[in-house]
């Protein structure tokens, strides 16, 4: 679709236009950069990583309409609120990484309709409550790094913690 490719094009230009601007000044300073919503309009992109870029702002709901995505790795940034309810609708994610952020509130239990989920690191935030019953039917998981979340209590869900081996999940609170 043209529309979609021109405005891909224009998002493309802008983030080349921020890094030229970092490298050809060194006092330049991307202090506060959000998570553009118009990232939603790449509906044919199946893999994404905009992680390392001290990206300010909360996860816009409507990332929730890449259904093609497969890895979605916004890692290491300052994004905060909670985790949208929306992402549910990333049926075909098999990789998402939105640790070591500012996040906070519980974990969403209508994420358990994510079944393509291979890996999922929510490390290092500020998550609470405890981990859904319903993400015990994650058939294919075999990564969950809950880690450095000291408000989350409870167990892991005795099905998904028998498909995942001591190795492949880490609950530490520090």
């Amino acid at each position: 679709d043209v529309k979609v490719m021109s405005v891909t094009f224009l998002l493309l230009l802008d983030i080349l236009e921020i890094v030229i601007d970092s490298v050809m000044d060194p006092t330049f300073h991307m202090t506060v950069l959000t998570l553009p919503t118009e990232l939603s309009l790449l509906t044919l992109t199946n893999y994404m990583d905009v992680s390392h870029n001290q990206l300010t702002g909360t996860l816009p709901v409507n990332l929730g309409n890449l259904q093609r995505l497969e890895t979605l790795d916004l890692s290491h940034n300052h994004i905060a609120g909670s985790l949208p309810e929306e992402f549910e609708n990333l049926t075909g994610i098999q990789e998402l990484r939105l640790d070591h952020n500012a996040l906070t509130g519980t974990l969403p239990p209508k994420w358990s309709s994510l079944t393509s989920l291979v890996s999922l690191d929510l490390s290092a935030n500020d998550l609470s409550g405890a981990v859904p019953l319903e993400y015990s039917l994650w058939p294919n998981i075999s990564y969950f790094n809950i880690s450095l979340n000291p408000n989350l209590n409870g167990s892991i869900p005795g099905d998904l913690s028998s498909t995942l081996n001591a190795s492949s999940f880490d609950l530490h609170a520090r």
